[in-house]
């Protein structure tokens, strides 16, 4: 995730206009990632799409391979980020609202052990007034 947000803030000032599908850097999968499989392209996030852009070929080795990794990212890189920031927001919301549910049930706990009681001669237990 940080080479892909480096790669795309060394590219903020470049103007390649709309890129061509054969202008991103897509390798193909190797046989050493056989459970990995390639997301479809989203136009969500066009802004993290410079770090895959090939704007000079000098930046590939002689295998095809990035100089700088920092530099240049996958495609399939920028797509994985693409997905982690689209599901951030239902992670902040469900961190929230479990928050919300625990602060919840602890006050209540709280509140059971701090409040009298008893009424004249019956004392009753703390927790059983919310059952």
């Amino acid at each position: 995730m940080a080479k892909v947000i480096t790669a795309t803030y060394r590219m903020r000032g470049s103007t390649t206009g709309k890129p061509s599908p054969q202008s991103f850097y897509d390798p193909p999968m190797i046989g050493s990632q056989p459970r990995r499989m390639k997301l479809a392209h989203i136009d969500r996030f066009k802004l993290l799409d410079k770090a895959a852009v090939i704007t000079d070929p000098s930046e590939l080795n002689n295998q095809g391979k990035p100089k700088n990794g920092w530099r240049l990212c996958s495609l399939q890189q920028v797509k994985e980020l693409k997905c982690m920031i689209g599901v951030l927001p239902v992670w902040l919301t469900r961190i929230r609202c479990f928050v919300a549910m625990t602060q919840m049930s602890s006050f209540s706990v709280l509140q059971a052990i701090q409040m009298n009681k008893s009424v004249e001669k019956f004392h009753q237990p703390g927790l059983a007034s919310h059952l």
